[in-house]
Order: structure tokens, then C-alpha cells, then sequence
């Protein structure tokens, strides 16, 4: 069940877990490199999206 308002959603639970699992994967144990990481090619494929597929810059991981 979503508990998040529907109208500041950006990504989804399912994309955010991906992330977050394929992350600490890479050896980024600590959360706090997403923003970062938003640009990394690899990163972005194993999340379903394309290399040059932009991310939004406000949001939350």
C-alpha cells in the first residue's frame, strides 16, 4: 500500500528498492551517494532507465 502523496511522488517504491539494492551492491553501503550516483550509466540500467535518460534533479531516493 502507498502511503506517500500521490502528487509529490516521483519515483516509485519498486525503483527506489532497486536502487538502494544494486548501490549497496557496488559498495555504496551509506545511502547518502544517490544524488550522486543518479548520473552513473551502469547504475541507471540496472534500474530500467537509459544512460542519457535524465533524473530529476528534486528527487528523493
Amino acid at each position: 500500500m502507498e502511503w506517500r502523496n500521490k502528487d509529490l511522488i516521483v519515483h516509485s517504491l519498486e525503483k527506489m528498492l532497486t536502487q538502494c539494492v544494486f548501490q549497496i551492491a557496488a559498495g555504496y553501503e551509506d545511502a547518502d551517494d544517490c544524488d550522486a550516483l543518479r548520473h552513473d550509466s551502469m547504475l541507471k540500467m540496472c534500474c530500467g532507465l537509459l544512460p542519457n535518460d535524465d533524473v530529476r534533479n528534486d528527487a528523493v531516493y
